[in-house]
């Protein structure tokens, strides 16, 4: 009974400190910005911009067997791929000045030999300034 109690609290615990709390969702989340895009009000500077961020993860199908760790495992590393990926992004941008991110895509890959994986995040969009 006590193995039981032990193992009882010991999984509640794990699943307590990796559940939603720990959840890495990509995008800006509540911080936005509305610009009205008309003719002649911006011109497309950039095209095509692309930036990447990796993480090195252990048991990377961990959240296919529906363990806590997520779709691509336990990251050994900064997994703030979204952020790493968006500051690379902008220190590629020529002039950053009056402009803006258009046609932002955010493409998730997952690279995994037995019980390690690879995880980038890859951000691609278009840099638009606006007169």
């Amino acid at each position: 009974m006590k193995k039981i109690l032990v193992t009882l609290v010991i999984t509640t615990m794990i699943f307590g400190f990796t559940g939603c709390g720990t959840f890495a969702g990509y995008g800006p989340g509540s911080h936005s910005s509305q610009v009205t895009l008309e003719d002649g009000n911006f011109t497309v500077v950039q095209s095509g911009v692309e930036a990447s961020a990796t993480v090195t993860v252990l048991f990377p199908a961990l959240g296919a067997l529906g363990i806590p760790g997520g779709p691509a495992g336990l990251p050994l590393g900064d997994a703030a791929l979204y952020q790493r990926a968006m500051d690379q992004l902008r220190g590629q941008i020529k002039d950053n000045s009056n402009v803006g991110l258009v046609n932002l895509t955010v493409d998730e890959r997952l690279k995994h030999f037995a019980v390690i994986g690879w995880k980038t995040l890859t951000i691609t969009a278009d840099v638009v300034k606006f007169k």
